[in-house]
């Protein structure tokens, strides 16, 4: 359990770390209205992202409302917004089936430390 939290908290600091290098490189190159629109969705769906986590670490949050934000709405957000907006940034250093099982990995991490079951 310990192993995978760690685990977890580096994929989120990596993509953390990834963030900041995206802003160096994209404030280095000419600075043109594509890529100020990619950072700027993609950081819209990164806060977003963490704003999700942050409410499926609350301790106050019910069983209920918890899958609902760890089944629909964290792959849905990952998916249609995250994703997009990162390759779009990074076409080359990544891909969309890497990034797919990254969201797995989290959101298989947040199913066993809340008990909770996505059908």
């Amino acid at each position: 359990m310990k192993r995978t939290l760690c685990l977890a908290s580096a994929i989120f600091i990596s993509f953390a770390a990834g963030c900041e290098k995206n802003d160096v490189v994209i404030q280095t190159t000419s600075s043109s209205e594509p890529q100020t629109q990619s950072l700027n969705s993609f950081e819209k769906a990164d806060y977003k992202l963490s704003f999700l986590t942050d409410q499926i670490e609350n301790t106050t949050l019910s069983t209920s409302q918890r899958q609902k934000l760890l089944c629909i709405e964290c792959p849905k957000t990952y998916q249609e917004e995250y994703m997009p907006a990162f390759l779009a940034l990074q076409p080359a250093d990544t891909s969309q089936e890497k990034l797919i099982q990254e969201m797995q990995f989290t959101l298989n991490y947040y199913q066993q430390r809340f008990d909770i079951k996505c059908t």
